[in-house]
């Protein structure tokens, strides 16, 4: 697939060397700013303002410094800190050293779907089907979930009654449609995310994507939960072909729900295995 940026321009191809330059001298800022060029870019409006962020992993929008601080946490390799001993799988993500997940006592998530979003883009019948799709999918998607751990406290909750017109805040997060043509079908965010940037943005591909519908969402809400990409540690990434297809830098275990979103899409039906189950339950257990 082609990677576009904002304006909609061809995106150069990123390599595996772009990925090792970058990680060498993350504070280079000359070298940063070389590997930023490369990398899709998605600008939103969220929270009033503006915002750009760069796509990272397939499917991981980040802010610019967001970006740095991977590079340099691979760099320094702290980010095998972050694998918690109780799960060989799942690596949670961190924030300034610390763990990012879900605390006790606030892991009753709400969602609304933004039906707006859907209704001002598309055909009537076709934002009718789409939005439904997306409500279906994304409720057997968050059941996966919590059942993987059903003394964890999680849950995840539709307010119906907001899709009409959701606000920033008034839930957990808000899932919303844009019209924009790009590689990515669904892009989520992490748990330390300020209310203003808690969106699960859901693209035209989503409606064709080869890959598991479903599987798309139980990915992308193992992002919303704190989890980041299987293999992290090993220094993976994807970078892009010759042919504008995206491949993983490393192998991957692909039977876990949270490896790369890159590679062969027939291999992706992005399903909890049972060491994912395991290590998030021991996870959630464990962390207050």
């Amino acid at each position: 697939m082609v990677t576009t940026s904002v304006d909609g321009r061809i995106a150069e191809r990123l390599t595996a060397e772009d990925y090792k330059a970058a990680i060498a001298e993350p504070d280079n800022e000359e070298r940063f700013n070389a590997f930023l060029g490369k990398l899709s870019t998605f600008e939103v409006v969220e929270g009033g303002a503006l915002r750009r962020y760069y796509i990272v992993e397939g499917d991981l929008k980040l802010t610019r410094e967001q970006v740095r601080a991977v590079l340099k946490a691979r760099k320094s390799e702290r980010v095998e800190a972050t694998k918690t001993r109780l799960s060989p799988e799942l690596i949670i993500a961190t924030l300034n050293g610390k763990d990012q997940f879900w605390p006790k006592g606030k892991r009753s998530l709400t969602y609304a779907i933004d039906k707006k979003s859907f209704t001002a883009n598309l055909p009537a019948a076709k934002a009718e089907e789409l939005y439904s799709a997306v409500s279906t999918n994304f409720k057997a998607a968050a059941e996966a979930w919590v059942t993987a751990c059903a003394s964890c406290g999680i849950s995840f909750t539709h307010s119906a009654a907001s899709d009409s017109a959701p606000r920033e805040g008034q839930v957990t997060f808000i899932i919303r449609y844009s019209k924009e043509i790009r590689p990515e079908v669904a892009l989520a965010f992490f748990p330390y995310e300020p209310p203003r940037q808690r969106y699960l943005y859901v693209f035209p591909g989503y409606a064709t994507t080869p890959y598991d519908p479903v599987g798309v969402f139980r990915h992308e809400i193992g992002h919303i939960l704190g989890y980041r990409h299987e293999m992290l540690a090993s220094g993976a990434g994807c970078h892009q072909t010759e042919e504008g297809t995206w491949r993983p830098l490393t192998p991957y275990d692909s039977k876990s729900v949270m490896h790369y979103y890159c590679g062969n899409s027939a291999q992706l039906e992005l399903k909890l295995s049972d060491t994912d189950k395991s290590s998030h339950s021991a996870m959630y257990k464990v962390i207050s």
